[in-house]
């Protein structure tokens, strides 16, 4: 009897402490957990088609999900192709498979999950890549696959082949509507984690590692991003491994031993001209209401200092493909005045106004984070003599109306200007992404990004990608405010970096999957790798402590062991006295 009792209690721990040791939320520090913190944090289920069609979305996903090409911050490196070939005669790349390379199922995957991929995309596409220049994929043997194309594009690799995540042809060939799948065979990839868990509520995902993964062991066991609703206490308080934070806290963090880095501006504050509407169709207006705005004083006021006045060529001054010669429409009233006399208006009683005597009126709508500027805007605008009606909104609704045209001005927010010029055209021409676009198809304009899409040599390309900038900013359908500074703050137990050219089609963040996995590719230093706040050396690694997560799984073990070596003794005891 008192043996049974013994084995019950021996039951009863062994269950509470297993319990325990599952439901211990991820502490920050620990080696088993890494917690990356946002205030934003659902952006729907991590599969290619279910997560929302922005950077904050596709570097979850790319977690779960690999490319053919990946790269670091020295460029291009193998992903699930080890080696790729161009033939610039028949315009076609040819892409060799890894060897062993399995899905988080343990299926294997092969040069057919990649055709069927390509085919599936056509008929349900994505909106962060373009795949109409793609002639046809054709299955060559068990380990190559060719994807021939029906012009030269120098972006392919960086904005088709670094951007599509391949699929498994097992799981999504009978998917009539891989929008609405979201079962959870939808998150299975080839990438270095697996999903285990998302709360849309929460802004939640919880990624394991994948212990398979062909480039090499991840260095984190559990991968966390999580909504938390102030970062900078979240990563004082240890609650996250590292958070971005705002720039006036920057010194705070830092005093409290806390390492802060910044990535390059490339993500902007934008205004968006309507040129499909009078009277903002005439360039001289969209030039006058430019000159009208003093861009410098926006990011000390509304930035706190904490970013660069935008430039007009929309590109980012941090990127190499950057053209510093463009038109800027500097901060002038007077100028601005004199142009809008220059287009039928004239000032009357300190206002703008047309021949018969009616005031210029502008609406604007801006995010509902971006309302401080939309406020700094309407001040200089009227100060000219403009009547301005601001309205604010969330980011959603105020999408919408973009698309619509249902706008006069627009404040909104976007990266993916600092990376390659191949992202440009989903910016400025045709009707992908129109929430972000500004879809001034202008055959000067359009040219243009044709002639430098389709060189090959890098430097003449860059020559190209300048002329881009310059009819841009010439033609001005819309005009960015400013470049925003980053800064993350973290424990330092991770190396992050930037990824050259920003991550896949431009997304900016230092958040690259080769981060967390012992990559047994030699990494070099790039010139836009992320910069330490105050020094250019770099700061040394922190050990990370041991969290109660770790304690609780300690503590089991000892427990078990002293009772199992009690019952043991019990045992022996009642086999003596028998």
């Amino acid at each position: 009897m008192k043996q049974t009792k013994i084995s019950k209690v021996f039951i009863f721990f062994i269950c509470f402490f297993i319990s325990i040791t599952i439901v211990t939320p991820p502490e920050a520090g620990a080696s088993d957990f890494y917690v990356i913190g946002e205030e934003t944090g659902d952006y729907g289920f991590p599969s290619p088609h279910s997560i929302r069609p922005l950077g904050f979305g596709y570097k979850r996903m790319m977690f779960l999900f690999d490319t053919l090409v990946w790269k670091d911050n020295d460029g291009f490196v193998p992903a699930l192709a080890e080696k790729w070939e161009y033939d610039s005669e028949n315009l076609c790349y040819s892409f060799y498979l890894q060897p062993e390379i399995y899905w988080h199922d343990g299926e294997e995957l092969t040069v057919d999950d990649v055709v069927f991929t390509f085919n599936y995309l056509e008929e349900h596409p994505l909106t962060w890549v373009d795949m109409k220049n793609i002639k046809k994929v054709e299955k060559v043997s068990e380990k190559q696959v060719d994807i021939t194309l029906n012009k030269p594009d120098a972006a392919f690799i960086n904005s088709v082949a670094g951007v599509i995540p391949i699929m498994p042809a097992h799981i999504w060939k009978d998917v009539e509507n891989p929008t609405n799948y979201q079962e959870k065979d939808a998150a299975i990839g080839s990438g270095p984690y697996k999903l285990e868990e998302y709360n849309r509520e929460k802004g939640l995902y919880r990624f394991s590692a994948n212990y398979s993964y062909y480039l090499g062991k991840p260095k984190i066991n559990n991968l966390v991003f999580t909504a938390v609703g102030d970062p900078q206490l979240a990563i004082l308080n240890q609650e996250v491994n590292i958070a971005q934070v705002k720039g006036d806290v920057v010194t705070k963090l830092e005093e409290a031993g806390i390492e802060v880095f910044h990535i390059p501006h490339d993500l902007q504050n934008k205004m968006f001209f309507n040129h499909q509407k009078e009277p903002f169709d005439k360039v001289e207006i969209r030039h006058a209401i430019a000159h009208a705005i003093d861009r410098e004083e926006i990011v000390e006021r509304a930035l706190r200092g904490h970013g660069l006045p935008g430039n007009t060529g929309l590109v980012s001054p941090d990127s190499r493909w950057y053209n510093p010669d463009v038109e800027q429409y500097a901060y002038d009233p007077s100028r601005a005045e004199e142009l809008l006399t220059s287009s039928g208006y004239h000032k009357e009683g300190g206002l703008i106004v047309n021949d018969q005597g009616e005031q210029l009126s502008v609406s604007i709508i801006a995010m509902s984070e971006l309302s401080r500027i939309g406020e700094l805007i309407k001040e200089y605008l009227e100060d000219i003599g403009i009547k301005v009606d601001l309205q604010s909104m969330e980011r959603s609704v105020m999408e919408e109306r973009i698309k619509k045209w249902d706008y006069d001005l627009a404040i909104t927010r976007h990266g993916a200007i600092g990376g390659d010029p191949g992202s440009l055209d989903m910016f400025m021409v045709g009707e992908v992404r129109p929430h972000l676009n500004t879809r001034y198809n202008h055959p000067d304009l359009i040219d243009a990004l044709d002639a430098q899409q389709e060189e090959m040599n890098e430097d003449k390309r860059k020559q190209l990608a300048g002329e881009v900038q310059k009819i841009y900013a010439e033609h001005l359908p819309a005009l960015t405010l400013n470049y925003i500074t980053w800064y993350f703050g973290h424990d330092g137990t991770v190396d992050w970096f930037y990824t050259k050219d920003a991550l896949a089609y431009g997304v900016p963040t230092p958040f690259n999957k080769l981060a967390l996995v012992d990559f047994d590719s030699e990494v070099a230093v790039d010139s836009r790798e992320v910069q330490p706040t105050d020094t250019e050396e770099a700061q040394p690694d922190v050990e990370p402590a041991a969290t109660n997560s770790t304690w609780i799984i300690i503590g089991t073990i000892i427990v078990l062991v002293v009772l199992a070596a009690f019952i043991i003794k019990g045992r022996k005891g009642k086999m003596y006295k028998n």
